[in-house]
């Protein structure tokens, strides 16, 4: 259906939470195979809260992980959270797997982050959920956001 509609799954993120993939592992692994199978990227949500192992990142084909928001926003320079952050990101690039950071408000988030190596980074520092008509001007105020950050 995807690619009758002329898009290819590897345009496509489908996300998953620690605590959905753990209800029932065997599922879920045969979904997650499934997905990955026709192409669809697949994203570890929430990760590194609730049941997390650092098994997960092997065990299941995922793309990506996603450091949870409640880690990134108490972060400062030396305490634990940024220290998790960082930990999430190391082991996330040993393993081969991109890193989207969560939570992103301020813009001293951001550049932590970009020295830690996160690729990517999602957050209100950027935009909050908007309507359709608004897309426009939130691309350009968010193009702003990225050209002062890469200075």
């Amino acid at each position: 259906m995807v690619e009758q509609d002329g898009i290819s799954p590897s345009q496509i993120a489908l996300e998953i939470t620690e605590g959905v993939m753990l209800r029932d592992v065997e599922k879920s692994l045969q979904w997650l195979t499934a997905v990955n199978g026709i192409g669809f990227r697949v994203y570890l949500d929430d990760f590194g809260t609730g049941y997390s192992s650092l098994s997960y990142p092997k065990m299941f084909p995922v793309n990506t992980l996603k450091a949870d928001k409640s880690f990134v926003q108490d972060m400062q320079e030396g305490n634990n959270e940024h220290t998790l952050v960082g930990a999430i990101i190391a082991m996330g690039h040993s393993l081969g797997l991109d890193i989207v950071a969560e939570g992103v408000e301020l813009k001293s988030h951001v550049t932590a982050l970009q020295h830690m190596g996160s690729q990517y980074v999602q957050g209100y520092y950027y935009s909050r959920p908007l309507p359709a008509e608004e897309f426009s001007a939130a691309v350009a105020r968010v193009t702003a956001l990225l050209a002062e950050s890469s200075h």
